[in-house]
């Protein structure tokens, strides 16, 4: 079926190859996460951070795509924001093996030492979360429609380097 589907790909047309192609799901994808952020920290629970990671991996799908636009930037972005789905990630994971340990507590240890498992847990993830949430501040820093805009300018700029000959540019 991969295979198949591999061909088929193929034979996609993409009616066109300017940035009103993408714009708006750019902008859905930030605007989306940088709302699943608001959520996360006014009603902290396990799944809203979840949602949240999941709204911050569609945005790192889009800038390692969008990485020929200005390399080194977008490179920058979608690293950082890689950073900050791992400190999601890695939260989820112990929202998760603290669960299972208060369901299960004959997995753990004597009940002094699960108590403690528990508040190391706890500990952790309050580094992650306020990791992700100063992370997450300076990726969601700018509105959806500006961050569409300037990311739309440097689209066009590279463009027009593809297009025109450096012998034909002017200052």
């Amino acid at each position: 079926m991969i295979k198949a589907a591999r061909e088929r790909v193929k034979d996609w047309s993409i009616k066109s190859n300017d940035w009103s192609t993408i714009q708006e799901s750019v902008q859905r994808v930030y605007k989306r996460g940088d709302k699943a952020l608001i959520v996360a920290f006014n009603q902290p629970s396990v799944e809203n951070f979840h949602d949240w990671r999941k709204r911050v991996k569609y945005l790192w799908y889009h800038l390692r795509l969008l990485k020929l636009v200005w390399s080194d930037l977008m490179a920058e972005m979608a690293s950082q924001t890689k950073q900050l789905a791992d400190y999601l990630g890695d939260d989820h994971d112990l929202a998760m093996l603290r669960q299972l340990l208060e369901q299960e507590p004959e997995l753990g240890c004597d009940r002094t030492q699960l108590d403690a498992l528990i508040g190391l847990i706890d500990r952790r993830r309050l580094q992650l979360q306020q990791s992700a949430y100063c992370l997450g501040q300076r990726i969601y820093a700018e509105k959806p429609g500006v961050f569409v805009e300037r990311i739309g300018v440097y689209w066009q700029i590279w463009r027009s380097e593809r297009e025109q000959p450096s012998s034909q540019l002017r200052l």
